[in-house]
């Protein structure tokens, strides 16, 4: 099936799935990754968004605007300003980098507007803010496609690709898949999944594992 963009009236939420998934929102409020890390990744979901809305085109380790008309997503927008406002600054890793210092807080703001993320703020023994989701259905609903997809084969559209693609990039994968025995063949098929990762996103994954991998190395 030849890959297009999507319209407007679509809604991957990469981003936002992404949160759910690097997140622990239905226990401890906190990150399953370092912060650093988790910023990177939605960062990347970010990208990919613009990327499913055929806003961006990535290239080897160069991006470009594409179309540069507005998606009508507040936080989109913003990311999509930002680009055409340095059209000489192409770096994905240098986008990712600067994005993810407020990925966090910026994903979060468009949940809890939504109605489907509340923060407990910083306290003076609770030094992070934490994030709880107020629906279990959408804050579970991330993971479940991945291992139902994963799991089961079914066939997968690019947004549900670019949601295990980072995933992957991230390290995540016994998170989503918790039980052992599933794995093995949820591994097969998850890499013959991504082989028929559109491009850019492909690109995308390999800067996201690229960069999670470096700030690793810097915090140990």
């Amino acid at each position: 099936m030849m890959w297009s963009p999507l319209s407007r009236g679509d809604s991957p939420a990469l981003a936002d799935d992404l949160l759910f998934v690097v997140w622990d929102t239905n226990h401890s409020g906190r990150p399953r990754l370092l912060p650093a890390i988790a910023g990177l990744v939605l960062a990347g979901g970010l990208l990919g968004e613009l990327v499913l809305h055929g806003r961006i085109v990535i290239e080897g380790e160069r991006l470009h605007v594409a179309d540069a008309r507005p998606v009508r997503k507040e936080l989109l927008d913003r990311v999509l300003a930002s680009l055409k406002r340095a059209p000489e600054c192409t770096a994905v890793r240098i986008w990712l980098d600067g994005l993810a210092k407020s990925s966090i807080a910026d994903v979060a703001e468009r949940l809890r507007a939504a109605e489907f993320l509340k923060s407990e703020g910083r306290t003076f023994l609770l030094r992070k803010e934490r994030y709880f989701h107020t629906d279990f259905a959408r804050a579970m609903w991330p993971m479940t496609q991945v291992r139902s997809i994963l799991i089961f084969g079914r066939e997968a559209r690019q947004q549900d690709l670019a949601l295990i693609a980072l995933a992957d990039a991230a390290q995540m994968n016994t998170v989503v898949l918790e039980d052992p025995a599933e794995r093995l063949q949820a591994d097969l098929y998850r890499r013959h999944l991504l082989t028929t990762l559109e491009p850019s996103l492909a690109h995308l994954t390999g800067h996201v594992r690229a960069a999670t991998g470096d700030a690793v190395l810097t915090y140990r």
